[in-house]
C-alpha cells in the first residue's frame, strides 16, 4: 500500500469517486461510524505505533485518514484529509514530515474490517489518530486538533476550493484549507 500523500486519494475518492457514486456513498462522521458499520470482533485490533521513522520522534501529531468502507466491510481509498504537529509554530506538517505517520494511520484502517450494522451501505468515514511524542498533551488534546466535527461540509469545502482555484493538488488544497480554518 502506498499511502504517503492525500494525492493518491483525494482528487480519485473525493472529486471522482464520491461525485460518481451520489446517493450510494454517504459521508459519515467519525462519531457516527458506529450507527452504521462495527469492527468486525473476530479481527485482530490493530494500534498505530508512533513511526520508527519520524524525524522528530518528541513531537505530538495527529492525522484523519478519509477512507471508505466497502458494501463487503472493507476498507478503500486511503487519504490523509488533516494533520497537525506540536513541532511547529502553526502545527502545518511538510509533506515528508507527515509521511511516516500517515502510513501508519493508513496501514492500521486498511487492516480493519467492518460488520454492517443492519443493511450493509458503502460509506465514506474517516478516523482520527494521535501519535503522542513527549509533551504534556495527551491523547485527547493531540486528537482534538484533527479531528472534523462535519465531514460531509469539510469534503463540501475541498471540493468547492479545488473547483474555484482549478487545482487538483491536493496536497496544496489540504494545507490551503487547513490554514483557512485556523484563520477563523
Amino acid at each position: 500500500m502506498n499511502a504517503s500523500r492525500p494525492g493518491f486519494a483525494i482528487a480519485g475518492v473525493l472529486f471522482a469517486g464520491l461525485a460518481l457514486a451520489g446517493a450510494r456513498v454517504a459521508i459519515v462522521n467519525e462519531s457516527s461510524l458506529a450507527d452504521k458499520w462495527a469492527p468486525d470482533p473476530t479481527q485482530t485490533h490493530y494500534v498505530a505505533g508512533y513511526p520508527s521513522n519520524a524525524a522528530d520522534k518528541s513531537a505530538d501529531v495527529c492525522v484523519t485518514i478519509g477512507y471508505e468502507v466497502g458494501d463487503n466491510g472493507s476498507t478503500s481509498d486511503f487519504t490523509e484529509l488533516k494533520s497537525w504537529t506540536s513541532a511547529h509554530p502553526d502545527g502545518l506538517l511538510a509533506a515528508e514530515e507527515a509521511a511516516p505517520y500517515t502510513q501508519i494511520a493508513a496501514a492500521v484502517v486498511s487492516r480493519t474490517r467492518y460488520v454492517p450494522v443492519g443493511k450493509a451501505h458503502a460509506v465514506y468515514t474517516s478516523s482520527t489518530f494521535a501519535f503522542d511524542g513527549s509533551n504534556p498533551l495527551g491523547e485527547d488534546a493531540i486528537r482534538a486538533h484533527c479531528q472534523i466535527a462535519d465531514l460531509e461540509d469539510f469534503v463540501a469545502q475541498l471540493k468547492s476550493q479545488s473547483k474555484k482555484k482549478g487545482d487538483l493538488d491536493s496536497e496544496d488544497l489540504r494545507r490551503r484549507l487547513e490554514l483557512e480554518q485556523g484563520r477563523r
